[in-house]
């Protein structure tokens, strides 16, 4: 998916697209979110992605959603439950952690054992 150097028009007309001709109707949205321990800042009109520093524009990501929901559908935005920033002692704390997760021989992110008091916590 493309979060950036689009329009929002040309978001929609995506989005009509699959809809009309494939009848999608659940839409997921992998690799938007700007890191694994908190959400962007809700006056950030851009970022980009921790994982993989693909840029995301909000008004794009806005427009995809309300495209979908226009459509009749639902979407997701994909996260990692059980994970934080990489040395996110903060978030971290009282919490087992189950290790690093690396991709391209660097790390990603902290996986968290999943438990009752870390689902409080997120």
């Amino acid at each position: 998916t493309d979060f950036d150097g689009i329009s929002e028009t040309v978001a929609r007309v995506r989005v009509r697209q699959m809809a009309a001709l494939f009848y999608i109707r659940e839409f997921q949205f992998y690799d938007a979110v700007e890191g694994y321990s908190r959400p962007p800042a809700p006056e950030l009109g851009f970022w980009k992605n921790g994982a993989f520093g693909r840029p995301v524009r909000r008004s794009v990501l806005s427009a995809y959603v309300d495209e979908i929901d226009r459509a009749g559908g639902r979407s997701w935005l994909y996260i990692q439950a059980a994970a934080t920033d990489v040395g996110d002692k903060h978030l971290q704390a009282d919490f087992v952690m189950a290790g690093e997760h690396m991709v391209d021989r660097r790390p990603l992110l902290d996986a968290v054992v999943p438990t009752a008091a870390w689902a409080r916590r997120i």
